[in-house]
């Protein structure tokens, strides 16, 4: 188990829970909101559509599909038979602090050593299970006081546990076994990278432990913790609501009015303080890679997340995308319009979504079909909607179950078949390598490739409007996400880039306005408002991952489209190779697919996508070759 610590444990600071936690591509400046990105928790997304409503009442309620029950022989139960129980740190700590103890004082046998650490392995793989439990429970009711108090518990003790970790690794690389360690557990890099020492002071531990609570004060945002004052009056909103609600019982007209009012009290004052927190958490992690000797917390952040390619690479791949997509998006965006504006969209239940998907994944069969089975039979799942949920997507693995788990918050419309693809694809990746992956970018191929290839899979199972509906909202999303992430990419690469000293607001502001000009062409997107998302509150440097891996996943789905199954084959290739220790450039090369980081290949993914919108021929012409 602690092997698999060296890249879940010991990956220099806790943006490594990106890669746990894979979370979906559905925030940025270009939403449904107008260009402005609302504040975690927004009470707006509708219930779940009544369904089985009408006609005869003695026919049951429609169900979702469970399939079969079979062994997959994975040792997994249901997950409603998991039980939160709060991990001990202390003892866990005090265990590894004995060990440690022990390799520096030299005072048992190297033997006995490594029994009291492989002993500790089931400690290990609890604690995180744990972890990962306490999160999934708080964001399925963020509005519980006990799992809320138990997420920060969890999340605010796992830096001391990062550091004994670290101590005992550093122990084990000087000490005169290290050979051995390396050799018999801890494989190769051990010695290499701990022999030096740690990184791990306790300053360095009071600003992890810091960055944490900050975010999750931004997590818990919501009508039940902010507050706002009226008439002389300050209470949480949703005190607020219900006096509405109570006051306006049989008057409709005045209880929409004064609810629309508060919530907009609320969106204010949440952005605000989403604003503020922001902030200070910019300003912790610069001096968090200050207090680690490193020239830039991007330094950190690209070594965490794997990114094996340089800020220099992702500037140019930034620029290939305002060469090629920006010009071209008023088009794109106005085509999209008109078509959506001739199209009604209308709602979709999660009953009906889920068991469109059976349907369209049983018919490709397969390990992919499995790993859908496999997910319904064990309840791995949560797909909802509720304003008292975490306001987004992901996925996640919980390692005593040997298993992953799906997050989806519905919007109740149709890109909710969009949403539900994109992260079954990140659990598929973790059914089938046991939740191991090569890099954050190789995984959100994994989820972005099967998103698009659910247009090839559902065509035939839904009525033709709204597949036309879902057709022109996934390619269209594509383009905006291409846009959106590069924004926000931009954005954190000028903002980490500054000295603590000179992090404020307005600083952020006039960074972010810089970025809009330079992707965007315009200065739309003036203020740092709109960079505050959970994947930059949260994991930053995350969000360059899914233009990375976009450009590639739309080069699997218009092969699919050229032929078909072929996009399939390459997709399922890629799944395999996904457990591999492979960087982006070396699963790229192998299935054949051209680098994100190529002019050629971004000005040939804006072709694909103009013409598969469109219909019209290719927008840029290749560059006639200069003569000999």
């Amino acid at each position: 188990m602690l092997k698999k610590l060296i890249s879940l444990l010991l990956a220099i600071s806790l943006l490594l829970s990106a890669l746990a936690v894979l979370v979906g591509c559905n925030e940025g400046p270009s939403g449904d909101e107008g260009g402005t990105t609302p504040p975690p928790s927004t009470p707006t997304p509708p219930k779940d559509p009544p369904i089985g409503t009408g006609g005869d009442p003695m026919k049951p309620l429609p169900t979702v599909v469970v399939p079969a029950v079979r062994d997959y022989g994975r040792g997994t139960v249901d997950f409603d038979e998991l039980i939160y129980e709060r991990p001990d740190f202390n003892t866990l700590i005090a265990s590894i602090d004995a060990i440690t103890a022990s390799i520096d004082g030299d005072t048992m046998p190297f033997e006995e050593q490594l029994a009291a650490i492989v002993a500790l392995d089931g400690d290990f793989k609890s604690t995180m299970a744990m972890y990962t439990l306490a999160e999934i429970l708080y964001y399925r009711d963020m509005n519980d006081k006990a799992l809320a108090a138990e997420y920060e518990y969890v999340s605010e003790g796992y830096p001391r546990l990062i550091k004994s970790t670290e101590e005992l690794m550093v122990a084990a690389a000087r000490s005169e076994n290290a050979e051995l360690f390396e050799e018999q557990y801890f494989g190769d890099g051990l010695i290499e990278k701990y022999e030096g020492g740690g990184v791990y002071t306790d300053e360095l531990i009071t600003l992890l432990e810091c960055e944490a609570s900050l975010e999750n004060d931004y997590s818990s945002l919501s009508i039940y913790t902010v507050e706002i004052t009226h008439n002389g009056k300050t209470a949480t909103v949703d005190v607020f609501l219900d006096e509405v609600a109570e006051r306006y019982a049989t008057n409709k007209d005045k209880r929409e009015q004064w609810q629309a009012y508060y919530l907009q009290k609320y969106y204010y004052a949440a952005l605000a303080r989403s604003r503020d927190i922001f902030t200070e958490l910019v300003r912790t992690r610069i001096l968090i890679a200050d207090e680690m000797g490193l020239e830039s917390y991007a330094e950190l952040a690209y070594s965490d997340l794997e990114h094996s390619y340089s800020i220099s690479d992702t500037e140019k791949m930034l620029g290939d995308i305002r060469a090629y997509i920006t010009e071209m998006y008023p088009e794109l965006e106005a085509y999209a319009f008109e078509s959506h504006f001739s199209t009604i969209d209308t709602a979709v239940d999660r009953v009906t979504l889920l068991n469109t998907m059976y349907g369209a994944l049983e018919e490709q069969g397969g390990d992919i079909f499995d790993a859908y089975c496999y997910m319904l039979q064990h309840g791995l799942y949560d797909v909802k909607s509720g304003s008292e949920r975490f306001n987004g997507a992901f996925t996640t693995y919980i390692e005593t179950n040997s298993s992953p788990f799906l997050f989806v918050t519905l919007s109740g419309f149709t890109r909710d078949y969009l949403t539900l693809s994109h992260e079954f694809g990140h659990f598929f990746e973790a059914y089938v390598n046991n939740g191991m992956h090569s890099t954050l970018d190789v995984a959100e191929i994994s989820s972005q490739a099967l998103e698009l290839l659910s247009l090839t899979l559902l065509e035939d199972r839904l009525e033709h409007e709204r597949y036309s509906y879902l057709r022109i909202e996934a390619m269209y999303d594509a383009v905006s996400t291409l846009l959106s992430q590069s924004f926000l990419a931009s954005v954190e690469h000028k903002i980490y880039a500054l000295d603590a000293d000179e992090v404020t607001a307005e600083r952020l502001n006039e960074l972010t306005k810089e970025a809009s000009l330079a992707v965007y062409g315009t200065e739309t997107y003036n203020r740092i408002d709109y960079a505050i998302i959970t994947h930059t509150v949260r994991y930053p440097f995350y969000v360059q991952s899914y233009v990375t891996s976009l450009i590639p996943a739309l080069e699997i789905f218009f092969a699919e489209l050229e032929e078909e199954g072929e996009g399939m084959r390459i997709y399922k290739e890629l799944i395999s190779l996904a457990g591999s220790s492979a960087s982006l450039p070396d699963v790229l090369a192998s299935l054949g697919l051209s680098s994100p980081f190529e002019s050629e290949t971004v000005r040939e993914i804006a072709n694909s996508i103009y013409t598969y919108l469109t219909g019209k021929s290719d927008r840029y012409k290749a560059p006639v070759p200069e003569a000999a």
